[in-house]
């Protein structure tokens, strides 16, 4: 019962939609109306700067992680918190409070993931950090990003079936993004 209740917290947790919620109340804008009209860090930087898009992050970030701490406060098994972090993601992507049209989901599993491999974490960090720097398109670091989780999770022990959900999720939240990237048209952040 308490796991149910881990990932029913979880996925709330992950609706919370920062984003949208900072951007009305310091900008004065819904953010989906700007930029991509996600709800994300990165269009939280078109809407209102690096101070939105900063609170944004750490935010989406911080909501992953509090999940996690929450499922341990709870007693949830080790073996089971790849479920609360997976809810936690899909809360991001699919929030019930948004008719379940969110963000893209990569601060969300980043911290998630950070929580449960560290290491693996930061390697996808880099691989995000690495892509950033050199193509300026914050939506490729995280196409690549999100496909290396596949391979990464293999090296650094995380359970496949997870990795696998993982990317394909954030892959399929990009996938006008991808369209994007492939026809030439995605904006790149200076």
């Amino acid at each position: 019962m308490l796991f149910i209740l881990a990932c029913v917290l979880a996925y709330l947790l992950g609706s919370i939609p920062f984003g949208l919620i900072y951007g009305k109340l310091l900008a004065k804008k819904d953010i989906r109306k700007v930029g991509s009209g996600n709800i994300g860090a990165t269009n939280a930087f078109r809407l209102g700067g690096s101070r939105l898009a900063l609170l944004t992050l750490f935010s989406d970030i911080g909501k992953g992680m509090l999940a996690i701490y929450l499922a341990e406060a709870l007693g949830t098994l080790s073996c089971d918190m790849y479920y609360v972090a997976l809810m936690a993601i899909v809360g991001h992507i699919f929030p019930v409070w948004l008719h379940f049209k969110g963000g893209k989901g990569i601060a969300t599993a980043f911290s998630v993931i950070f929580m449960l491999s560290p290491f693996c974490a930061l390697n996808l960090a880099a691989i995000w950090g690495g892509v950033f720097w050199q193509y300026r398109l914050s939506s490729l670091a995280s196409i690549v990003a999100s496909a290396s989780f596949i391979i990464l999770a293999m090296i650094y022990d995380v359970w496949f079936p997870f990795a696998l959900l993982v990317s394909g999720m954030l892959l399929y939240a990009h996938r006008e993004n991808i369209q994007s990237i492939l026809q030439g048209k995605e904006v790149r952040i200076v």
